[in-house]
């Protein structure tokens, strides 16, 4: 596997000013998994749905054990409750294996590579020697940005995206990126840019 030099976000210069952000990142199945986790349980409407389907069942459930009268059968309730049950814990199991399925085919493509992401006021770049060609995306293309304690994830669609580890960031910082982000992104009706943190902070970033 090809070595980069590690560079651990603390040890970034700081005092230099940059115009743009370089990271650098080998692959880690955690980070990918990660990436993909946040996306099925923070953007995507499936968790919603089940969350539905889970309330209209447990509501199923409680009704029928209290309408059910001394002389009934208790295989209905049991069968019910059986049913409730076995859905709440198989669901995000599904979810998960769902994950991991696309990540096992990702870890064989991407496993010798160096992620290389470039962003500057025009354009962000991903390139990777395991894929041919580049990822070119325009500022105008990324629709919302999230920002979690190690991870910046990049959407350019409702499953479509990139992201940076923070930790990784070998030029300019995570405050430079932030600055580019909101000089740069598309405005939504409010005129505020789609910028989200998922992380506790005394202070905004901005």
């Amino acid at each position: 596997m090809s070595e980069i030099k590690k560079t651990p976000l603390e040890k970034v210069d700081n005092t230099k000013i940059y115009d743009h952000v370089i990271s650098k990142s080998e692959y880690r199945r955690k980070d990918h998994k990660r990436f993909y986790l946040f996306h099925t349980f923070f953007r995507s409407s499936t968790p919603l749905l089940v969350l539905i389907l889970m309330g209209f069942m447990i509501f199923y459930a409680i009704r029928t054990t209290l309408r059910m009268q001394e002389t009934d059968s208790y295989s209905t309730l049991i069968m019910v409750w059986t049913l409730t049950a076995a859905t709440a814990m198989m669901v995000p199991f599904l979810m998960i294996g769902q994950v991991n399925s696309v990540i096992k085919k990702e870890t064989q493509e991407l496993r010798e590579g160096i992620d290389t992401i470039e962003v500057n006021k025009v354009k962000i770049v991903r390139s990777n020697p395991a894929i041919k060609g580049k990822v070119v995306i325009s500022w105008y293309q990324v629709e919302n940005i999230c920002e979690t304690k190690n991870y910046i994830f990049i959407y350019t669609g409702p499953k479509q995206g990139i992201f940076i580890v923070k930790k990784d960031i070998s030029e300019g910082n995570v405050v430079t990126f932030r600055e580019l982000a909101k000089k740069n992104m598309r405005k939504n009706k409010k005129g505020k840019v789609d910028y989200h943190y998922y992380f506790v902070s005394k202070k905004k970033p901005f």
